[in-house]
């Protein structure tokens, strides 16, 4: 009694998955998915306890980020300038952890932009934001 079996506790996080999809959007939530997949574990906990926030609804077990900037038309695609920074170092060809290396932030930082930059301009792939701060000519600056 009161042990969580290993079915049970799948079945939850299934349940925990499709809610986020249906929150976020499924562009949104693959992103995020993606990010924490290429996370070590001590970055993950490390992102989880620096993003710790109420649970985001009753019953829900989790929370959300809220976003700290809402999108613009502005044909920056709505990216924080350090969002931007960070698009030219993927269009360099750069990992999470070079990225996290050059602008001296962890991995799960930079990890957390990439999501995010993914979920704000609709992309799965790091080539899609290459090739997008190409077109845009994305510096860093504007």
């Amino acid at each position: 009694a009161g042990q969580v079996t290993s079915a049970s506790a799948g079945a939850r996080i299934d349940a925990l998955l499709e809610s986020a999809r249906r929150k976020l959007g499924e562009p949104q939530c693959t992103a995020l998915m993606a990010a924490g997949a290429a996370m070590s574990t001590a970055d993950a906990v490390r992102f989880a306890t620096d993003t710790a926030a109420p649970p985001a609804g009753p019953g829900t077990g989790f929370s959300i980020p809220a976003q700290r900037e809402a999108s613009a038309p502005d044909g920056r695609g709505g990216l924080t300038l350090r969002e931007r920074e960070i698009a030219t170092l993927i269009a360099r060809g750069m990992s999470n952890r070079g990225i996290a290396g050059e602008l001296t932030i962890s991995p799960a930082t930079a990890a957390r932009h990439v999501a995010n930059i993914f979920a704000k301009l609709g992309f799965s792939s790091r080539a899609q934001v290459a090739a997008w701060a190409v077109e845009h000519e994305t510096n860093g600056h504007g």
